[in-house]
């Protein structure tokens, strides 16, 4: 559910390993600005968020 939360936002992450582990992989470019950074963590918070509620 998260993922679908982060790409609603924009964000694309995909869950690894078996269902329910709770992992989640990030794949960001080789070159980022802390912006970017800044931004795709608040959203991955975000959906973390919208999830839990």
């Amino acid at each position: 559910r998260i993922c679908v939360e982060a790409f609603k936002r924009g964000l694309y992450i995909i869950r690894m390993g078996s269902y329910g582990t709770g992992v989640l992989r990030v794949a960001p470019p080789l070159v980022i600005t802390r912006e970017q950074l800044d931004e795709a963590l608040r959203i991955l918070d975000e959906s973390i968020g919208a999830v839990e509620t």
